[in-house]
């Protein structure tokens, strides 16, 4: 189900009459005109406020998404690209839900659409108790972000 107009006071109600439980999948309200109008892009106005203080870089992913509470629910950077509705979600230390709905590529995207440099983020703490499979990780991340994904985001790690 796709909205074609856009109402400023609209409701999303999902009712069910029958007897029982309803599992959704997935429900996103992004918005239909989006900053620069990307494909699953971000609030216009939310961006255009960030975008109008001209950042010379944009550090991501931060805080309680990048280290999680342990290994299980880290920030996996693969699970965010692809199709939204195919992204894995989790939890995050905080205890609320992620969609990853902006996820790794749409930081990026971000990015070039403001003139600021992606700076690659994260929690470089915890690497050591995880072993060689995060340095791996780590080194798929950088490929992808020099052009990996069909685009080459050069300054994405910074000299941090």
């Amino acid at each position: 189900m796709v909205g074609n107009v856009t109402i400023s006071d609209a409701r999303l109600e999902i009712t069910y009459s029958n007897d029982g439980a309803v599992d959704m999948d997935m429900v996103s309200l992004f918005p239909k005109n989006t900053f620069r109008n990307r494909a699953n892009g971000l609030r216009a106005d939310l961006a255009t406020t960030i975008a109008d203080m001209k950042p010379r870089f944009v550090r991501f992913p931060g805080g309680c998404v990048a280290h999680g509470d342990g290994i299980d629910n880290i920030y996996h950077w693969k699970n965010t690209i692809g199709p939204v509705e195919q992204r894995k979600p989790q939890r995050n230390l905080w205890g609320y839900h992620q969609s990853f709905g902006l996820g790794y590529f749409e930081y990026f995207q971000f990015c070039e659409d403001m003139g600021a440099e992606p700076v690659r983020g994260g929690c470089r703490c915890t690497l050591p108790k995880f072993g060689t499979s995060w340095s791996r990780t780590g080194r798929a991340a950088v490929r992808y972000s020099y052009g990996g994904h069909g685009r080459l985001y050069s300054g994405c790690f910074g000299s941090h």
